[in-house]
């Protein structure tokens, strides 16, 4: 028997790395000294910002003032610096209209002004404790004890789905955007935790699909180990930072574990790094490779509405494999398909028995994510919590955020 097993990854890639960059206290000197960097480095990812400045504070009721900082899109030295990025490959993404809270007017003009001037994204990345937040706070689960857990914690409200408020924007959100992050977990390698990425809750109609992101420092998702135990689990790094603090603000020198991390995922050869959106675009797709067994051996079915390329099998076994398509090949026991169109098929045969070890005979038009799954990433995100509260000094007050003379500080990525 003959066992073939479908890799996410582009051939020749054995795993992927991508960043969500949250914008909140970006200044244009910092974003600049990191970006250069990255752009040095070939090391596209997602870049999130505000179309505007806050007409409101953030959250209801309000955080304090400080939650408001950042620069925005209108800046015109900041825009033409984020115009930069966007031509050459960044997903620029926004995270939310405004730092505070945005009705479904502001929302409806940020989309407008991204779409005109940026490549489309379709990511959204939720700001703090913004009112049009969708299915946040306590509304992040429906499973027993963590819903009750978060209504007794949760001291603000958000109404993103709520379609009598001025802060309903789900038919916009299920209109422009793909995917929402939402849970987060330790494991750098993110899809281990989150395999069924990006998956639909059907409780949740007005988000097509959420996904997870790793917190931590980004030396610890470099070190030889981690890059290594990634590539060898086929996996994938979705890491969650705020990118420009990596810079001094007095003196603009980047922290050398940061420099350090993306010299060392750059320049390994079987890990591609990409923009959130292509990566998620990708997982989506293969769940949409289906086989089913026929008279002329076994055949292979893109049923997902984009081209395919460079699909990869790990073979086990003997490849003694006839293949329908002509561009296909075998390289060190991976079988590799140059390209797979929308709704193409090619047929595989073999003497022997072929065994597709992760392909189903039908697939799903949304896929789920399993009862056991959503309780180990609601467990993984209440461990974060609770190290950081046990190892790292956070606070137990959650009244601290709704102190207006209280000033907000961004976490030290050293405590993730």
């Amino acid at each position: 028997m003959i066992k073939l097993k479908l890799l996410w990854t582009e051939y020749p890639y054995k795993a992927g790395f991508t960043i969500t960059d949250d914008t909140d206290a970006a200044t244009l000197q910092q974003v600049k000294a990191v970006y250069d960097f990255l752009l040095e480095k070939n090391f596209r990812i997602t870049k999130t910002v505000w179309a505007f400045p806050p007409t409101e504070p953030c959250g209801i009721p309000a955080t304090p003032d400080s939650t408001l900082r950042g620069v925005t899109l209108q800046n015109e030295q900041y825009l033409e610096y984020i115009k930069k990025l966007d031509s050459n490959g960044f997903e620029i993404s926004l995270h939310s209209a405004t730092a505070g809270n945005n009705s479904r007017q502001n929302l409806l003009e940020a989309f407008k002004l991204n779409e005109k001037l940026f490549n489309k994204s379709r990511t959204f990345i939720c700001h703090s404790k913004n009112a049009e937040n969708i299915y946040w706070e306590e509304k992040t689960t429906n499973l027993f004890p963590f819903r009750q857990l978060l209504a007794f914690l949760s001291k603000n409200k958000n109404y993103g789905e709520v379609e009598s408020s001025k802060y309903f924007w789900g038919d916009i959100c299920k209109e422009k955007i793909d995917y929402i992050r939402l849970l987060r977990v330790r494991d750098t390698n993110t899809l281990k935790q989150n395999p069924s990425m990006p998956y639909h809750d059907k409780n949740k109609p007005y988000v097509n699909y959420w996904f997870s992101a790793t917190k931590r420092r980004i030396a610890d998702c470099a070190t030889p180990n981690a890059l290594n135990k990634l590539i060898s689990q086929n996996g994938l790094t979705i890491l969650y930072q705020y990118l420009h603090r990596y810079a001094d603000p007095d003196t603009l020198k980047l922290n050398d574990d940061f420099v350090n991390a993306i010299n060392a995922i750059s320049s390994n050869k079987e890990i591609q790094v990409a923009p959130v959106q292509q990566l998620l675009h990708r997982l989506k797709a293969l769940k949409h490779i289906t086989v089913k067994k026929s008279s002329k051996g076994y055949c292979i079915t893109n049923e997902s509405n984009i081209s395919l390329n460079n699909l990869q099998f790990e073979v086990s076994g003997a490849p003694n494999l006839e293949i329908s398509d002509v561009n296909s090949f075998i390289d060190n026991n991976v079988l590799v398909i140059p390209v797979l169109a929308s709704k193409e098929s090619i047929t595989i045969c073999s003497p022997e028995r072929l065994n597709f070890a992760n392909l189903k005979h039908t697939h799903r038009e949304k896929q789920k994510l399993p009862i056991l799954e959503e309780y180990n990433l609601l467990i993984s995100q209440v461990w974060i919590v609770v190290r950081e509260i046990l190892f790292k000094g956070r606070s137990l007050n959650s009244q601290k955020y709704l102190d207006a003379n209280k000033t907000i500080k961004l976490e030290n990525h050293d405590n993730w």
